[in-house]
């Protein structure tokens, strides 16, 4: 299952985001995901996408999936420990192994790749380089059971 707050920010016109649908898609996440994790037995791995916008988690994430399409991606940004520890929690509540993915692409690839994307999906200049600072990486007193860095 692929997981991505952005899926529930579409519209017939494209990918609208406020403060205020943001919120709601994000419960729809977490929703989505403890559904997935409580009535899925063949889910085995959870793998925590962190990285900046245009870092290329969905890309990773689609990728993932056709190989593994039993186990859960969350691919969102996800920048802070305080964000992870949710979904963290969750899955080793349950027994689930949990994977860190942490895609640390240069600020300027990630800057070239949103310009490249279509228009209703490109992430405000500032925004996208705040997020790039404000990461914190993982480690692994958070739970991971792995943390993979794609370069």
């Amino acid at each position: 299952m692929h997981i991505n707050p952005d899926h529930y920010l579409s519209t017939a016109q494209g990918r609208v985001f406020t403060k205020e649908r943001n919120i709601p898609a994000w419960q729809c996440c977490f929703d989505a995901f403890k559904h997935e994790l409580k009535t899925n037995p063949k889910v085995k791995i959870i793998y925590i996408l962190i990285g900046c916008q245009g870092a290329g988690k969905s890309t990773w994430a689609k990728n993932q999936i056709s190989r593994e399409p039993e186990n859960i991606i969350f691919d969102a940004i996800l920048v802070k420990q305080s964000e992870r520890l949710p979904i963290i929690e969750q899955a080793k509540q349950l027994g689930k192994k949990c994977v860190a993915v942490w895609l640390q692409i240069p600020l300027e690839v990630c800057i070239k790749r949103n310009a490249q994307r279509p228009s209703d999906e490109i992430v405000d200049l500032t925004a996208l380089t705040n997020v790039y600072y404000a990461l914190e990486p993982p480690i692994y007193q958070e739970g991971f059971d792995l943390i993979e860095i794609i370069y």
